[in-house]
């Protein structure tokens, strides 16, 4: 992905239906067994995705990736202006498995459930993308070493930010609670 296009997906509003739709973002689902709520919620806390940073289990998990890169120039040199970034945000959603095999209203429940989820792991992609935005921008002012200090203190920031991300919102149960503000 060039930065042009990848300049513009960084700066799109976060739509929780939409993320399919985003440039670079992959959904994928892992299956949660269960005909009852209480089965529902067990299963999917045995079953969701690990957090790497923390082993902990979630209930969805948003993972970005960047790699970067400076094209040399005729003369040889590192050409700072068009620096090549790539990146892949993965986020990964439950899926109910026995969805015909449920109740209406387990379903609706459920429903509602995996959307609060997708609108959390939204609010991850946003940070991911104003991440990817920032280094971009950085990269252009940047040695073209690929031991840059500044795209590593912007990863510290983007950790910093996605854990007071979740602790705002307490991983999605408080999500009311996220203003949108810059943290």
């Amino acid at each position: 992905m060039t930065w042009r296009l990848m300049l513009f997906a960084a700066t799109m509003p976060v739509d929780p239906s939409a993320l399919e739709r985003l440039p670079a973002v992959r959904i994928v689902y892992y299956d949660v067994y269960g005909t009852s709520y209480r089965t529902i919620d067990r299963d999917q806390r045995r079953r969701g995705p690990v957090d790497p940073a923390d082993g902990r289990r979630y209930d969805a998990f948003t993972l970005l990736r960047v790699h970067w890169r400076w094209p040399i120039g005729r003369d040889g040199r590192c050409d700072l202006r068009h620096p090549l970034l790539t990146y892949r945000i993965t986020v990964t959603l439950p899926r109910l498995h026995d969805r015909d095999a449920v109740s209406p209203l387990l379903r609706r429940r459920w429903d509602r459930r995996v959307m609060r989820l997708r609108v959390h792991e939204a609010g991850h992609v946003r940070l991911d993308l104003a991440y990817v935005r920032q280094v971009t921008q950085a990269l252009r002012r940047s040695t073209c070493t690929p031991t840059d200090p500044v795209p590593a203190a912007l990863g510290e920031q983007l950790n910093a930010r996605t854990r007071a991300y979740d602790r705002i919102t307490d991983h999605g149960r408080r999500q009311e609670r996220w203003r949108g503000i810059d943290i």
